[in-house]
């Protein structure tokens, strides 16, 4: 978020992230065309801040997905031109409030909400239970509606979505339904975020489905004795990338994904590893790297099961 005004939405004790909308020419300048504006901190700061960022980034020709001053807007595409190819791009959130829903009469962001249910499967009481995480049905719906719409519009239609376990590795139930349901309406990328791990990245007929990018410029928990980062290492014995905070190299590490478009198709599809210092700072590094072995492994391991293998061609790893 880039507003100058708003207070804290909520007292949790920590999660106010923002920053002064003076830093948003540099995103411009680095060539930066669209930003998903669905995420579970957007609206940290209250509507009015929320429609604020919005006028930030058109004022420096950057357009928004994922988020609007009604549902409408959140659910309209980014559309480019370029070399005669066109691409649609559309954004949604699942780690999101009731009240951050985008409604006919109120801003906020395109959802896919999700539902948790557990399942004991040992008889005895207090064992580790079953996690089943099911889309709900109205908004997969939805999704699938505006997909299919971008579709009539592009040649190419690229989903960004903020979703996922936070600090977890692994992909959840919904993720791998909601991802196969997106391509089977007509979307040709699906890039993932808000875990702030690398996630498996998984081929689907013939189509790419990056469950979590991992965090390539985040910073946070300068404090150790932030609430955020308690409960984090309670609930998942680990913290973010920050002073004072348990660092490990799950935390720092990510990937820039690259795409080669030719006759109006995505035809080849690749990523460089990155990491990050203690300062928070990316930096792209070679596969032969420590980092960038650490990264090609990991995600070698656990996307096989989900029908990718790993080529590395000079500075690049390719998706097969």
């Amino acid at each position: 978020m880039f507003p100058e005004r708003g207070q804290r939405a909520d007292n949790r004790g920590w999660g106010g992230f923002r920053a002064h909308p003076r830093n948003v020419p540099a995103i411009a300048h680095a060539g930066i065309k669209v930003v998903s504006i669905a995420g579970n901190h957007t609206m940290d700061y209250g509507p009015d801040a929320f429609c604020d960022t919005l006028d930030i980034f058109r004022q420096n020709e950057i357009k928004t997905i994922g988020g609007g001053r009604d549902i409408k807007e959140a659910r309209t595409p980014a559309l480019f031109e370029i070399d005669g190819t066109r691409l649609a791009f559309l954004g949604y959130n699942s780690i999101i409030k009731p009240e951050w829903i985008a409604r006919e009469d109120h801003p906020g962001m395109a959802p896919l909400q999700v539902k948790t249910f557990y399942e004991q499967l040992d008889w005895q009481p207090g064992t580790p239970a079953k996690i089943w995480t099911l889309p709900v049905l109205d908004d997969m719906l939805a999704v699938e509606n505006d997909i299919a719409g971008a579709r009539r519009m592009a040649d190419i239609v690229v989903v960004s979505i903020h979703w996922g376990v936070h600090h977890k590795s692994e992909a959840a139930m919904y993720q791998i339904e909601a991802g196969h349901r997106m391509i089977d309406a007509g979307a040709d990328l699906i890039l993932g975020h808000h875990t702030h791990r690398l996630n498996p990245i998984a081929k689907y007929k013939g189509k790419y489905i990056f469950f979590g990018l991992g965090n390539f410029a985040f910073q946070s928990g300068k404090d150790p004795n932030d609430p955020y980062l308690q409960i984090t290492k309670q609930l998942y014995d680990t913290s973010p990338l920050g002073k004072g905070a348990h660092k490990t190299n799950e935390s720092r590490n990510s990937i820039m994904v690259k795409c080669e478009i030719v006759d109006k198709k995505l035809q080849r599809v690749s990523f460089r590893p990155a990491t990050a210092n203690d300062q928070a700072e990316p930096r792209i590094v070679p596969p032969t790297d420590s980092y960038g072995r650490e990264i090609i492994e990991y995600l070698e391991n656990s996307s096989r099961e989900f029908g990718v293998n790993l080529l590395v061609e000079g500075d690049e790893v390719v998706l097969q």
